[in-house]
């Protein structure tokens, strides 16, 4: 037969079980990471639904949304004769000052949506979901902020009039003073 080791026989560990690795429970940093991350990930695709499920008309003076789209695409970039365009008349003279305010204080319109409308006649109201970015330095980051909220300050509602068949806008977007 052949010699088979007892089962007495015991094989020792390479090392003692107090040197063993141990898994530890995850840190309470750990745990808030990892929150941060799922719920900044949940604010991006919400974000990213809005977006994707209410994109901004074409520019033009068929509707009160396009002519906020057309509205807010000139105020982005800057362009005051564009700006001018779509304000309804008794405004136009105020697009040099909004566009000097926009300037002053180094805003930048972020990723506007066009929502829900609410048209009443010749007038209409027009949801809008826009990220104002800005810096109170030329230094400093840019800070960004829903439309609404503080320092800006600046309603979420755009209203519009109904002119001779075609749509201007009657707001305009001046932001409180933010430099200092």
């Amino acid at each position: 037969m052949s010699s088979m080791p007892p089962f007495e026989e015991r094989r020792e560990l390479p090392v003692q079980p107090s040197q063993m690795p141990y898994l530890r429970p995850p840190t309470p940093r750990a745990n808030w990471r990892f929150t941060g991350l799922a719920l900044g990930g949940l604010g991006l695709l919400a974000v990213l639904r809005l977006v994707v499920s209410h994109p901004a008309p074409a520019p033009s003076h068929a509707s009160p949304q396009a002519a906020v789209a057309g509205y807010l695409k000139a105020a982005a970039a800057g362009s005051q004769a564009g700006l001018e365009s779509y304000l309804a008349p008794k405004d136009r003279q105020s697009a040099a000052a909004m566009l000097g305010a926009l300037r002053r204080d180094r805003v930048r319109l972020v990723s506007p949506s066009i929502g829900p409308t609410s048209v009443q006649g010749a007038t209409a109201q027009v949801e809008v979901a826009l990220e104002v970015c800005y810096r109170r330095t030329s230094r400093a980051p840019y800070t960004c902020e829903l439309l609404s909220h503080e320092p800006l300050g600046l309603s979420s509602e755009i209203v519009c009039q109904e002119l001779g068949g075609r749509w201007y806008v009657a707001t305009l977007l001046t932001p409180q003073p933010l430099t200092g």
